[in-house]
């Protein structure tokens, strides 16, 4: 990665070492009494390993594009997921201490979408070169309704925009000891016909851009259950 990018994310991996170290000794600790009280340590058949849950869904359906764009987060593919995606460059080059700073959704500053490679090295620095950073066990997408078009091609610029829809995508993520729910919503627009994930590029301060991705999340279980 090239200096601008670490310069800009760093600071948020500093601040999050301690709790990273705690978590780490957490989960070892529960690794220790499991062996103790003659217990499997991993429940395999909760863990999802991404080369044997399923083949991706493809991209002929919003639903479909929805459901690949996050099997290509999940697997660290990042190229893939740029192409199956739009996302508003709401802060062009400069992203010193972006980690830090809250990024705001103003039609005035649309500068057009995140370049590729900076899509690929923000998410390299943020989940891992392989997507490590997060572990997908499943995921659904459904259509809620069509949504007019206009508003986008309007704020975006957008030529070739046929229709617009906005989906629920659900899954369940594997964290360092429960099983994990999120819920969201997003829009995909079929532009010369060719489905897009419209991503918000928007963040609150002190988190990253790929916590949007994974909203509304809840606990639905633990790895440690027999």
């Amino acid at each position: 990665m090239g200096a601008t990018g670490n310069a800009g994310y760093e600071p948020g991996v500093k601040k999050r070492r301690l709790p990273v170290v705690l978590l780490f000794c957490f989960v070892v600790a529960g690794v220790l009494l499991r062996i103790l009280g003659g217990n499997r340590i991993v429940l395999t058949d909760l863990i999802y390993s991404p080369g044997v849950l399923k083949t991706f869904p493809g991209t002929k359906t919003p639903e479909n594009s929805a459901r690949s764009f996050y099997l290509h987060i999940d697997r660290g593919e990042y190229d893939r997921a740029w192409e199956l995606s739009l996302e508003p460059d709401w802060t062009g080059p400069d992203t010193d201490e972006l980690f830090f700073r809250e990024v705001a959704k103003d039609p005035g500053s649309f500068r057009g979408w995140t370049p590729k490679d900076r899509f690929i090295e923000r998410n390299t620095w943020e989940l891992g070169a392989d997507g490590t950073g997060v572990t997908l066990k499943s995921v659904e997408a459904r259509i809620l309704r069509a949504v007019d078009t206009q508003e986008y091609a309007k704020r975006y610029g957008i030529d070739g925009l046929e229709k617009a829809y906005l989906l629920t995508v659900t899954g369940r993520l594997l964290g360092s000891c429960s099983l994990l729910r999120f819920r969201t919503s997003l829009t995909v627009l079929v532009i010369d016909g060719e489905n897009r994930v419209l991503l918000s590029g928007t963040k609150p301060k002190d988190s990253y851009f790929y916590e949007s991705w994974f909203s509304d999340i809840t606990i639905s279980g633990s790895i440690w259950e027999q």
